[in-house]
């Protein structure tokens, strides 16, 4: 619909340094309009979208209603700026993932010395339901990494650990039975850092540490199934 979703920031000071705070814009070609997204009061992470709707008419962002509040997340009408919350916060909940149909799914939760829960939604409606209790930050053979769940299961894809390489390789993975499946894809040389799935089946995005070359791989192994 000839719109960008545009993230900006800066630095900010912050608690006697300085901090990087993001805004989220929306940049319509046609006529150079740029449009505010969010909220004014929010606080310094304001670019955080989990799902951008297949027409473009509206997008899921997580963040800080007010810099005191732990990240919510909202349904956001791009056009108009009016938004809906659709998961209030949870303590200590920092990080939130989506489906491919915009439902919230799954969010790690940070605790003291190091250790994290994942929580998990089989599907909307749902209660949260804590499914890893992780003693540090790569118990349980389960990184704190990006999730991408299949809408109306329980499947999808995530970064584990590959113990033969001893590198980090994305995986499919059972969110409900926490059971790793088959290997995807593990780069020869760099852990994978980040993945990113289209809406069409068989395509899909790698990105490798900072630094380094993304992997761009249509491969049948990436297909729903």
């Amino acid at each position: 619909n000839n719109t960008l979703l545009v993230s900006v920031g800066k630095l900010v000071p912050w608690d006697g340094d300085e901090a990087l705070l993001t805004r989220l814009m929306a940049y319509d070609i046609t006529t150079g309009k740029m449009t505010f997204l969010g909220d004014s009061t929010e606080g310094l992470t304001g670019d955080d979208v989990l799902w951008v709707d297949p027409e473009g008419k509206s997008v899921l962002m997580a963040y800080q209603a007010t810099i005191y509040e732990y990240p919510s997340i909202w349904r956001v009408d791009i056009a108009t700026n009016r938004r809906k919350l659709v998961q209030s916060s949870e303590d200590r909940v920092w990080d939130w993932y989506a489906d491919n149909a915009g439902v919230v799914r799954v969010g790690y939760r940070m605790k003291d010395g190091g250790k994290w829960d994942m929580l998990y939604r089989a599907k909307d409606g749902d209660p949260l339901r804590t499914v890893v209790r992780a003693k540090n930050l790569e118990d349980d053979d389960a990184l704190m990494s990006a999730v991408h769940v299949w809408s109306g299961t329980d499947l999808g894809y995530r970064i584990m650990k590959n113990e033969k390489t001893g590198r980090d390789a994305l995986y499919r993975y059972d969110y409900a039975k926490r059971e790793k499946g088959e290997l995807v894809y593990d780069n020869p040389q760099n852990d994978i850092d980040d993945f990113d799935l289209s809406e069409e089946k068989g395509n899909g995005r790698i990105a490798g540490q900072p630094g380094h070359r993304c992997a761009f791989m249509p491969s049948r192994a990436m297909q729903e199934t």
